[in-house]
Formats: C-alpha cells, sequence, structure tokens
C-alpha cells in the first residue's frame, strides 16, 4: 500500500502535466521531451568518444613509456629545479663530477622541456617518496628507481657539509644495480 506522500507526490506530478498539457498543449509537452532526449543523446555520444579518445591515448603513451624504458636501461638521470642558486650549484659543481652517461635534466616550474619530455614527466610523477629536488634516478629492467637528495644538496650548496659525500652518495645510487622484480 501506498503512504499517504507518495499518493501526493504521484498526485502533484498528475496535476504538473495536466497544467503543462493545458498550458503549451501537447505539441509544447512533446517537443520538451524530444529536445531533452537529443540533447541527453548527443551529450552521450560526446562523452563516449572523448572516454575512447581518453584511453586510446593512454594505452598508447603507455606502451610508448615502456620502450623508452626499455631503450634507456641502465641510464641514469639528475632531475633538478629551476632555483637559480641550484642551476649553478648543480651545472658547475655537481655535473662536471658525476659520469658523463648521467643525463641533467633541469625542470622549470613542473615542467620539462626537450625530447620525451612527458616519459620524464612520468618518472616524476611516479615518484614515491617527495622529499623535494634534486632527484636521482636510473632505469632497471623497465622499472625506475628515484632518489631525493635533497636535505644533503642543500647544506653542501650552503657550505655546512663537505661536498664529496654528496658526490659519493650520488655515485654509489648510480654504479650500484639491485634486482628489481616486475610485478
Amino acid at each position: 500500500m501506498k503512504s499517504l506522500s507518495s499518493k501526493l507526490k504521484s498526485a502533484a506530478i498528475i496535476i504538473l502535466c495536466v497544467a503543462a498539457v493545458a498550458v503549451g498543449g501537447t505539441h509544447f509537452i512533446f517537443g520538451f521531451i524530444r529536445t531533452t532526449l537529443i540533447v541527453i543523446l548527443v551529450l552521450s555520444l560526446l562523452f563516449g568518444l572523448v572516454y575512447i579518445k581518453v584511453v586510446f591515448d593512454e594505452k598508447r603513451f603507455k606502451k610508448k613509456y615502456e620502450a623508452f624504458l626499455e631503450k634507456m636501461n641502465g641510464a641514469g638521470f639528475l632531475f633538478y629545479n629551476n632555483r637559480i642558486n641550484s642551476i649553478d650549484f648543480v651545472e658547475k659543481i655537481i655535473a662536471p663530477a658525476l659520469k658523463s652517461d648521467v643525463k641533467m635534466i633541469p625542470v622549470t616550474r613542473s615542467k620539462i622541456v626537450g625530447d620525451n619530455s612527458d616519459c620524464f614527466g612520468k618518472m616524476l610523477e611516479d615518484v614515491e617518496t617527495r622529499n623535494g629536488f634534486p632527484y636521482l634516478a636510473k632505469v632497471i629492467d623497465g622499472s625506475v628507481l628515484t632518489e631525493s637528495i635533497n636535505n644533503q644538496f642543500y647544506n653542501v650548496m650552503s657550505g655546512n657539509k663537505p661536498l664529496e659525500p654528496l658526490l659519493d652518495r650520488i655515485n654509489a645510487f648510480y654504479t650500484s644495480m639491485p634486482t628489481v622484480s616486475r610485478a
């Protein structure tokens, strides 16, 4: 048995429909329903097309990223930000002391400019422990290992600590080859 409130709701809906037909006629009601259905259909198609494009783009990028990681297997990267004192310190002090195969990747306002910028961006996006720039990264068997050297880097840069332990830590990161299991 219906409750009194549901009976009142049903009666109100019927009264509104009758009033709409009386004021606008059946032509108005059917036109409104037809227009509403067309709008719903068009919006559904648009959302469907956008969804298909997003899924397609994600799959295409995943393949590109996997190929990039395969190509870069064993490569090392140093991501550093655009603070003026950081740029000078990295480019004049740190970079010359590193092995030549470590690629220096400047990051400006969370953007990386140049070839494979989207892949490098994905590497940074996947950093699990965000302790700040600079980040060391290396690719091993399709996986990216990262480490932040933020505290030690800025302590050395400000002159509070010696340079050698920082360089030893950086070089140790790139030369050690831990076993990586892929899920």
